[in-house]
């Protein structure tokens, strides 16, 4: 098992790109919340009491075996289209209902490429698009439009026309949130989640803060 210091020193001097480097170079533990070098959590055992990497689930040791060992090298992965033009992809966006992948130049070209075909694409726009501030292309048909943001000008993004394509709901996001949801509650102790105070029937909200969990209801009738 490799000295961590050392295979530190080694990665450190490797003048190749980052995919080049040997598999040493993208191994790391974890633990604590804090990206320590390679084997950082075992390096304590010595002599014999030593074990490798694959083999850690068969030690019955509990000196110092916590954390977790990854491997964050790159994936390859298959080629599903390579650019005959000069200029770079920069960004790529898969529109599932479609079967196609678009793809942003550098030029701001927008490509189309269909999946299943990689020798079939298509320029959406031969005049170049100013990412953040032009809209690049409406598809009818399915009623999305893809843009590039200004928050991320080397990105396509999509959505649907629609005020529900376009805005998140309160009940699929976290507490978090842009839309800043309120907790509106009801006289039974239940509630539901909404976007500001005035879509809440009885004006009783709570902001920052969980709603309850309701385990189960009862029906009850009074006596008089």
């Amino acid at each position: 098992m490799p000295v961590p210091e050392l295979t530190k020193t080694n990665c450190q001097e490797q003048v190749v790109r980052y995919v080049e480097r040997t598999e040493d170079c993208f191994l790391v533990s974890w633990s604590n919340n804090r990206n320590q070098s390679y084997c950082a959590a075992y390096n304590g055992m010595m002599g014999d009491n030593k074990f490798d990497n694959c083999n850690l689930h068969t030690s019955k040791s509990t000196y110092r075996a916590y954390g977790s060992i990854e491997n964050f090298k790159p994936y390859d992965g298959k080629v599903l289209f390579k650019e005959q033009h000069s200029q770079p992809i920069v960004a790529i966006r898969e529109i599932q209902n479609e079967g196609a992948l678009y793809a942003l130049r550098k030029d701001h070209n927008v490509v189309r490429l269909l999946i299943g075909d990689e020798k079939t694409s298509e320029v959406l726009r031969s005049i170049p698009g100013t990412p953040g501030k032009q809209l690049l292309e409406v598809l009818p048909k399915s009623n999305r439009v893809l843009y590039v943001p200004a928050s991320s000008p080397t990105t396509i993004n999509a959505f649907t026309s629609s005020c529900g394509g376009m805005y998140e709901t309160c009940t699929s996001i976290a507490w978090k949130d842009p839309l800043h949801c309120l907790f509106c509650a009801d006289k039974d102790g239940t509630g539901t989640v909404v976007p500001d105070k005035t879509k809440c029937p009885n004006k009783v909200t709570y902001s920052n803060v969980c709603p309850p969990t309701i385990f189960g209801t009862t029906v009850t009738s009074e006596q008089h």
